[in-house]
């Protein structure tokens, strides 16, 4: 037991601390949006954090809004959308995810700008296309 945080330490202040997290995780439970960071929060390379599956399954089940958002623009939502399925066992919509070229595309359209010049990969390319930003050589 001696490697357990708690060993050795002050049980009233231990159980302060239980009755403290249960009334955190209560509220926690009562929200109806959750939006999560994907690699390094959900999962970590292509390997679900543990509880992450069951605390999605949880959440689906008492039909809570769930959002997936990453930074990465190299991975289109579609690439994202099969990986999350695939690794959390749930079905997920497209419009579950969120990523930084639907960003990109947001200020592109409320900039009137439709024809851009891109670098980027074909998962980057594919998505501004998807939403009507054209690109050019």
């Amino acid at each position: 037991m001696k490697d357990k945080w708690w060993a050795g330490q002050d049980p009233q202040k231990i159980e302060i601390a239980r009755i403290s997290n249960n009334c955190r995780k209560s509220q926690l439970l009562q929200k109806k949006l959750y939006v999560f960071d994907q690699d390094g929060t959900i999962y970590l390379n292509f390997k679900p954090l543990q509880g992450a599956r069951d605390f999605i399954n949880y959440l689906n089940k008492r039909n809570r809004q769930i959002v997936f958002i990453s930074n990465n623009s190299s991975i289109g939502t579609s690439t994202y959308r099969r990986k999350l399925t695939k690794l959390l066992g749930i079905n997920i919509t497209q419009d579950q995810i969120y990523n930084s070229t639907l960003a990109t595309v947001q200020y592109l359209h409320s900039n009137g700008i439709t024809k851009i010049y891109c670098l980027g990969t074909p998962d980057f390319v594919d998505e501004l296309f998807r939403y009507g930003i054209k690109t050019t050589e």
